[in-house]
């Protein structure tokens, strides 16, 4: 489990809203002898800036209001990571998921919880995240 900070590069986010993840690609960059297969499944989430703890601290966003209290939302997942995946998957995106909030903020953290379940002898991981994202252009 790790935070990363993240910021949103692009500025003309004010333009848009009703932001949702459209696809998550998570691409194994430093590891030229290892791939995604040592995983068994990969949750990744959106988390306000200073929030800290575990999952189990968050308090997620409820689909069926997405603007009530919280601070993440589940953007994806893989379960049951096949084997001979390679050094990139594609996460099934959580299409509910409203980032706003965290759009507008313009810095959040990423949040990636992995579990392995083959053994994995390196010091270190490096994990390239790209998400693209479906938005509702505000039209006034």
């Amino acid at each position: 489990e790790a935070f990363i900070p993240t910021e949103n590069p692009n500025p003309y986010t004010h333009l848009v809203y009703n932001v949702k993840p459209k696809s998550i690609q998570l691409e194994l960059v430093n590891i030229p002898d290892c791939d995604f297969s040592m995983l068994e499944d990969v949750k990744v989430y959106i988390v306000k800036n200073g929030t800290t703890g575990t999952i189990n601290d968050f308090v997620l966003q409820d689909p069926s209001n997405p603007s009530a209290t919280h601070n993440a939302v589940k953007i994806g997942q893989l379960l049951n990571i096949p084997n001979g995946i390679g050094h990139t998957m594609d996460l099934d995106p959580n299409y509910n998921a409203v980032l706003d909030q965290f759009i507008y903020d313009g810095s959040f953290q990423t949040f990636m919880s992995l579990n392995f379940d083959k053994a994995f002898t390196a010091s270190t991981a490096i994990i390239k995240a790209t998400l693209v994202m479906d938005v509702t252009l505000i039209n006034e």
